[in-house]
């Protein structure tokens, strides 16, 4: 049970990702727009130039189990503030879960999970979001809104991902006595932006997922 509602609480965090509602809408999808697929432990996206090879051991999440996450991470973040439950559910229009993965699965009964998730927002129609860095910034501000006490240590920094560079927001968010860190990578390319987050709780979960993003190819 415990990591269930870790799970849920986690990826809540991950809905929040997203800064469209209070910055303006729009429901236009690109009809190219690819959501990836999975090929020999390989998630690939053509329309991004996406490749991440991830452990087997890890718990991929498909389609369905990301819309129920999804679902129950809004809920739990918002719980019963209406204002802030209407941004996060008007925002979906915009938001794509490309892929997402736990190292272990639903009967894992231990304090945390670590996580893996990427997520692409339509932009387009926010010409004032022009970098990573101004899309975290928003996003900060969003975080803050939410049920969970959040920590912001650290300046937002610049890192490589393939052949790109995304400016990085570093997080600790603290719920039921865990301080969980959590970083999310943004970069703004092709109308889109493209994000990476990953969430742990100690230097060897951390080494594992900065090794996944190490070896992603991103063209």
């Amino acid at each position: 049970m415990v990591a269930s509602i870790k799970q849920i609480w986690i990826i809540g965090l991950f809905v929040l990702f997203t800064i469209s509602v209070s910055l303006g809408q729009s429901n236009t999808q690109e009809k190219v727009f690819d959501y990836g697929w999975i090929e020999n432990n390989v998630y690939k996206n053509k329309y991004f130039g996406l490749e991440i090879a991830f452990d087997t051991a890890w718990f991929v999440k498909n389609k369905k189990q990301m819309l129920q996450i999804q679902k129950a991470g809004r809920e739990f973040t918002a719980q019963n503030d209406k204002r802030l439950k209407a941004i996060i559910k008007a925002s979906e229009v915009n938001t794509a879960n490309l892929f997402m993965m736990f190292k272990y699965g639903e009967e894992y009964a231990a304090d945390f999970n670590p996580s893996f998730a990427v997520v692409a927002e339509n932009i387009k129609h926010l010409p004032q979001i022009k970098t990573g860095k101004t899309y975290l910034f928003h996003l900060k501000n969003l975080l803050k809104l939410g049920k969970l006490t959040y920590i912001f240590d650290k300046e937002l920094y610049q890192r490589k991902v393939g052949s790109k560079k995304f400016w990085v927001l570093d997080a600790e968010a603290r719920h039921l006595g865990l301080k969980i860190r959590q970083e999310y990578l943004s970069a703004v390319f092709k109308g889109f932006t493209l994000s990476f987050i990953i969430s742990y709780i100690d230097d060897v979960q951390k080494k594992e997922l900065h090794n996944l993003l190490d070896n992603i190819k991103l063209d």
